[in-house]
Formats: C-alpha cells, structure tokens, sequence
C-alpha cells in the first residue's frame, strides 16, 4: 500500500496527472507485489513566501525542492535504490528541472509494518494478517496486500452499510450483536 506524498511548487493539472499516472506506474514495476487500487499520490502544494531553502524564501529567488515521501511496508533496499533512480527522473521531468535541480530532489523512505502500524475499517490491519503468517516469506508480500484490500471491502459492505462510524469506540456502540462483531478469517480466491 504505497503511499507517496510530494510536496512541492504548484504544478498544472494535466501534468499532476501525467506525474501521477507515471509514478503509480513506475511504483508497480518496482514492487509488484503492491496495487493500483492501494497505490495514493498526495499533493502538497507550497507556497513560494512560506517556503525556503538554505535561508532564503522561493519567492526571493531560491530554487525550490521537490520532496516526496515514499511510505509503504517492507521496502527491501535494492528497491529502495531502483525507486530512487526511477522516481527522481520523473519528478525533474514534471517539475522541469535539469543537470544541478537533481540536487533539489529529496526522496525520503518510510516504512512501517502492516499489522501494527495500519488500520482498514477502525480496526488494526493484525486482525487481518493471520493468514499472512503463515504463507511463505516468499509469497507475503504479493498476497498481503490481497488480503488487506479484501479486508477493506468486507468492512464497507458489511459494516459500514450498518452504520457503524469510526467514532464508535467499539461494535457494541453501532447497535451490532457481541457474535456480529466478529470477524471470520479472509479467505484469498486464487
């Protein structure tokens, strides 16, 4: 589930989607075990006279940078190298930087772990990864990323249409039964 923040000068709408399009996509080649449909690109827009670099505002003249937070779980680092090679081309083609602007790309990798660190639904993504567990190291990280997604589905179509919000502090709250509340095992459909 990657999700990439930029946060950058403001950039037109038809090369945001171009950028956003060739980063999801750039983002699968690498890790192909992730998805289109759990794949985010955030925008933060800067302001160039709230923004500055080396002691100088952008709006004075500074060049600005181009950050992109790259939060996913489990990033191996050869991944990590190939995303850099790969993300920092496309981010100075967007923002029309040449030769020395590589300098004002900085990529920033966050990892974090799927069961603890990720909620689908008000509830951890743990309850989830139990069959995680006990696949192959191998196989983990491809059907991982199945397994929360079907997680996600299976809380809005049964929970959500019951009216259970996330400021329920837990199922009894929402009117649902102690044997409602819970939860089978996700099953993976090969």
């Amino acid at each position: 589930m990657p999700y990439l923040r930029i946060t950058a000068r403001t950039i037109p709408i038809d090369v945001r989607r171009r950028l956003v399009n060739e980063l999801t996509s750039a983002t699968l080649r690498l890790m192909p075990w992730e998805r289109a449909s759990l794949t985010s690109v955030h925008f933060t827009d800067i302001d160039p006279e709230r923004f500055a670099t080396e002691s100088r505002l952008i709006v004075d003249g500074q060049a600005p940078n181009v950050h992109l937070e790259f939060i996913a779980p489990h990033i191996p680092e050869r991944t990590r190298r190939d995303i850099i090679d790969r993300l920092t081309g496309i981010l100075m083609n967007a923002y029309k930087m040449h030769g020395e602007d590589i300098y004002h790309v900085n990529i920033k990798f966050t990892a974090y772990d799927a069961a603890r660190d990720f909620a689908v639904g008000g509830r951890f993504a743990s309850r989830f990864m139990s069959l995680r567990s006990r696949l192959s190291k191998s196989a983990a990280p491809v059907l991982g990323g199945v397994a929360l997604a079907g997680a996600a589905a299976y809380f809005a179509k049964r929970y959500l249409r019951r009216g259970w919000t996330p400021q329920a502090s837990h199922f009894g709250e929402a009117g649902l039964s102690e044997q409602e509340s819970q939860l089978p095992e996700p099953v993976l459909e090969d």
